[in-house]
């Protein structure tokens, strides 16, 4: 991958995380997980729900490292 197609993948990840539907969409997501979870009885069930909040989690998180690969090959093409 290019310097410069990072910076744009880090650019709409950037655009994805200020987006105020999908950061709502996630914590909806993710409370209705949680509140499962916590009202779960059995162990395998709350197992999968354990596992499906660290999936969403994880959404947020990788756009995050995008936006900050972005932000270091920008930096690198701005260096003379």
């Amino acid at each position: 991958m290019t310097p410069h197609e990072v910076i744009e993948r880090g650019r709409i990840a950037a655009a994805l995380l200020d987006d105020v539907l999908l950061s709502e969409v996630v914590a909806t997501a993710r409370e209705r997980e949680i509140s499962e979870w916590i009202k779960c009885e059995n162990p395998a069930e709350r197992d999968g729900f354990w596992h499906r909040i660290h999936a969403i989690d994880t959404v947020p998180n990788e756009l995050r490292k995008l936006v900050s690969r972005g932000s270091v090959e920008s930096q690198k093409l701005d260096k003379p």
